[in-house]
């Protein structure tokens, strides 16, 4: 089993799940909003966690979504 370092980005991504599509000027509203994370080098890690033991070092932003309280 091989050692994999990938450095990267790591993403905060938001899903709003809305019962239908607004069409023209209407105003959708969310259900319900999941928060994830995402980025090329995790996609890469899930993969190649399946035969490989995987490090992840990636750059957190300075936005509200990088911040810990």
């Amino acid at each position: 089993m091989s050692e994999i370092l990938l450095l990267g980005e790591i993403m905060a991504e938001k899903q709003y799940i809305v019962d239908r599509i607004p069409r023209g000027k209407e105003v959708g509203m969310a259900s319900e909003v999941n928060y994830l994370t995402s980025s090329k080098i995790i996609n890469a890690g899930r993969i190649l966690a399946l035969h490989n033991n995987v490090f992840m070092c990636g750059c957190v932003g300075d936005d509200q979504d990088g911040k810990t309280e």
